[in-house]
């Protein structure tokens, strides 16, 4: 299902981007702020956390990428900041200070936009209100303690602002371009990768990462202060834990003849060039965003030499580094296919504007228009077809995509033990939906004179299915016969209603804002209707501006995307353990299954 991502920040159109015309959709423009092209208008586009660029070759996506890394310096704001909420913010703190001061010189000036530095600004009006306070010798002061819960109020919307302007994470971007590799090469005078891309492209050295520099830089962190030791060990435990199915993995510097050895659990340690091209991509990919905590990267098609299965755990990784943010020109469709999973991804297109046709050597212009996570028209766009599809061992055949959402949590769950194999999404198994009441046109119901065939589309499949209480029993009966012990009927109303008590209070007093969770037990919930049930459990007192209706006129969860979503942030820590045992148990047998087709 196609829908916007939520934006945590606006990239503006500036001179650094000239050439490029944003389309009107997920745009919009406000008056310029003095940094402003001819014309005085600014245009703001919402971007998130990582933001992949797409379109076919010549389109101009690489380029319109590289103006940004460029021209970097305040063309980024946060999304909102700018926002008639900000600004009232930030006014009604001034006109207080003026109020309270004792010379009109001592109020300092509210910023505008972001860049203009709100961390500044607070420590100032920190310390006038505290001047003002030894002023007035203690005395009470209503309009003190008003500008002092407004100056609270300021500093919690400012800490919730991510400052993609500040200087530090301006100067910690990285472009990695598409000369990138660990390996040596012969008669190499340094990085030959970096001084081509800094002569073609005018990128400043120290915003070029090809991933030369690695050898140098896990020598000084493995053979210098515990703090780079302990640093390189928490990489290769995340390594591990991503990307290599929980097996260890260790990066050694030898300096017999100074290239970087690989050792991956208890196999011989190789030099990192006999291992393939695609570890060294998932170090290169990798590397910098652990290591730097927090920063701006700009990424060449990483899918190059990465199987469909490592591009997923890599752009998984990138949505959960909190303080970095991720631009990617990218052709593939595997993670393209991806962005309907993730809430932290926006998706531009970029495409080529046509020239008149009378034109001599015209300058080539271009269109960049956000595009909704999930709209298939991109993969049609890249010429994707079913056969450019990769297929897994096995497939789980699921209602909907809240089924999907929650059963992959359940199997990660189910997977954390050690001792148990770490089966990967897209190499081992993958999920496919079959929307409710369609799975009676496939041929293992026989409902239709020329069925669909699954054993031709899929893997061999395992089914789930809804309890629903009594209903559909004749249907359950046929594909119970057909399909034997791969058939899952739940042992509950729906999906939903596998969520553990503690997590389903968590979820619910969140999205109702409500002071405290109510009390849940699961064997009282399990069959009934959640969204209905969930409703009689409210107190009548509810939070404002939290959810009042959470029933569908069916009972069931009226807006289930959401309320999954935030479901998942509640079982995402849990041990299996602390699951219901139906749960539990349709765990274990997913994983058998799994098990038994790898």
């Amino acid at each position: 299902m196609a829908r916007k991502p939520p934006a945590i920040a606006d990239l503006v159109l500036d001179k650094a981007v000239q050439g490029y015309r944003w389309a009107t959709k997920g745009t919009h423009s406000r008056p310029g702020t003095g940094s402003a092209p001819k014309g005085g208008e600014i245009t703001w586009v919402p971007i998130s956390r990582v933001n992949l660029i797409v379109g076919p070759n010549n389109s101009g996506k690489s380029r319109f990428m590289r103006a940004i890394v460029t021209g970097w310096s305040g063309n980024v704001e946060f999304a909102g900041f700018d926002s008639i909420d900000a600004r009232t913010r930030f006014q009604n703190m001034s006109r207080r200070l003026k109020g309270l001061a004792a010379q009109p010189g001592d109020v300092p000036k509210h910023p505008s936009v972001l860049r203009d530095g709100y961390g500044d600004y607070i420590a100032a009006a920190e310390l006038q209100l505290q001047k003002v306070k030894e002023r007035l010798k203690g005395r009470p002061d209503q309009s003190v303690l008003d500008a002092e819960k407004d100056l609270r109020n300021l500093c919690g919307f400012a800490r919730g602002a991510p400052n993609l302007n500040s200087p530090a994470l301006c100067e910690q971007r990285q472009y990695i371009p598409m000369l990138r590799g660990v390996r040596q090469l012969e008669g190499e005078p340094g990085d030959i990768y970096a001084g081509t891309t800094i002569t073609d492209y005018a990128i400043a050295r120290e915003h070029i990462f090809t991933g030369r520099q690695m050898y140098d830089r896990v020598d000084a962190m493995r053979n210098g202060p515990l703090k780079g030791r302990d640093t390189l060990d928490r990489y290769h435990a995340m390594l591990s834990r991503t990307l290599y199915d929980r097996r260890s993995i260790e990066l050694i510097p030898r300096h017999d003849d100074k290239t970087l050895y690989v050792r991956i659990g208890n196999e011989t340690e190789r030099a990192i060039h006999h291992l393939g091209d695609g570890v060294q991509a998932q170090i290169i990919l990798t590397f910098r965003p652990f290591l730097d905590e927090g920063g701006v990267y700009f990424i060449e098609e990483p899918e190059h030499s990465l199987h469909p299965a490592a591009q997923r755990q890599i752009l998984d990784y990138y949505t959960q580094c909190e303080g970095s943010y991720f631009f990617i020109t990218t052709h593939s469709n595997h993670l393209l296919e991806l962005t309907a999973d993730y809430d932290h991804i926006s998706v531009f297109r970029v495409s080529k504007d046509p020239t008149p046709p009378d034109a001599n050597e015209a300058d080539a212009t271009f269109t960049v228009e956000q595009v909704e996570a999930g709209d298939e028209s991109l993969l049609r766009a890249l010429g994707v077809r079913a056969s450019s599809v990769f297929l897994s061992n096995a497939t789980i055949w699921v209602e909907g995509i809240t089924d999907r959402w929650l059963l992959r949590a359940l199997l990660e769950a189910y997977m954390k033990p050690d001792g148990r194999r770490a089966f990967v999404e897209d190499i081992h198994y993958s999920f496919v939906e079959y929307a409710g009441s369609n799975i009676t046109h496939w041929s293992f119901l026989d409902k239709e004179a020329a069925p669909m065939k699954p054993e031709r589309t899929t893997a061999r499949l395992a089914l789930v299915m809804d309890a629903d209480g009594n209903a559909k029993l004749e249907r359950k009966k046929e594909l119970k016969a057909a399909l034997g012990e791969r058939l899952f009927i739940l042992d509950c109303r729906e999906i939903e209603n596998l969520l553990p008590d503690a997590a389903l209070a968590s979820t619910v007093k969140t999205l109702a804002k409500l002071s405290d969770a109510p009390a849940y037990v699961w064997d009282e919930y399990k069959d009934e209707y959640l969204g209905a049930f969930i409703e009689d459990s409210l107190p009548e007192k509810k939070g404002k501006r939290g959810w009042n209706k959470f029933a569908a006129n069916s009972g069931t969860i009226e807006r289930k995307t959401e309320f999954m979503q935030e479901a998942l942030r509640h079982v995402r820590d849990l041990a299996i353990e602390e699951w219901p045992s139906a749960a539990q148990e349709l765990a274990a047998g997913l994983y058998a299954f799994v098990e038994g087709e790898n």
